[in-house]
């Protein structure tokens, strides 16, 4: 299951484990979060939607692709992600980016809304967790709610003291995204076969759907916006 905790401009915060079916924690060199084109991306949901976002935005599959495979995916998985302005903390808002707001954070996945509640409690009260820092209290106090997520917590804050743990996408992580792409996608020989995900980080109780009219809206905005920030950068 995962926890992503976000607060836009100020900080972003997600765990590292990775379920199965029967929520058993599953060791997998797959990250919950990516970066690509000054953006950074924090995913909750099942395995193989994510793999598809990511292996995308990172260029490891083109969008005929993306679009090919994502047709195989079943309709009753889904998953839900933020999306943060790499160089400010600033959180991107459309419709496409599936999230729940608590007092002035989002959130995602199974444990998003106790790390919500726990920071805006210890901040309304002036407290601080025993570990120094209320974003860390905030996701294991999720831990303790929400026994599915866990494991490393990697966080990048901007504001006010700047702090950054995340792991850039590197080629390693690249040959890894494709490696998984064979091996779930390009070795099934029949193309009509639905793909149901093994593993997962359990997803917001509002997570999209897998949906192929979704995704390609997903897709178009992004495009739109990459543009728009070339555009502004001449």
């Amino acid at each position: 299951m995962t926890t992503v905790l976000s607060k836009t401009s100020e900080f972003v915060s997600i765990d590292s484990r990775w379920t199965n079916e029967w929520d058993k924690p599953v060791q997998t060199g797959m990250r919950k979060y990516v970066y690509a084109d000054g953006e950074l991306y924090l995913f909750s949901g099942d395995h193989l939607p994510i793999l598809l976002e990511q292996a995308l935005y990172t260029y490891v599959i083109e969008e005929d692709d993306y679009l090919r495979f994502y047709e195989m995916l079943d309709t009753s998985e889904i998953f839900g992600y933020i999306a943060i302005e790499e160089m400010n903390g600033h959180q991107i808002f459309d419709e496409n980016y599936t999230f729940e707001w608590h007092c002035g954070l989002s959130h995602t996945g199974s444990g998003g809304k106790w790390a919500a509640e726990f920071y805006h409690y210890a901040d309304r009260k002036h407290y601080q967790s025993i570990y120094g820092c209320n974003i860390i209290g905030a996701l294991k106090h999720a831990f303790y709610r929400d026994i599915c997520s866990g494991d490393q917590i990697f966080k990048r804050v901007w504001s006010p003291v700047p702090f950054d743990n995340t792991l850039q996408t590197d080629l390693n992580y690249k040959n890894f995204l494709e490696q998984e792409i064979n091996t779930y996608f390009r070795g099934i020989q029949n193309m009509t076969t639905t793909l149901r995900s093994a593993m997962r980080t359990s997803p917001t109780a509002c997570g999209a759907r897998v949906n192929l009219d979704t995704a390609k809206s997903r897709l178009a905005k992004r495009k739109q916006r990459l543009e728009e920030q070339k555009v502004k950068s001449k």
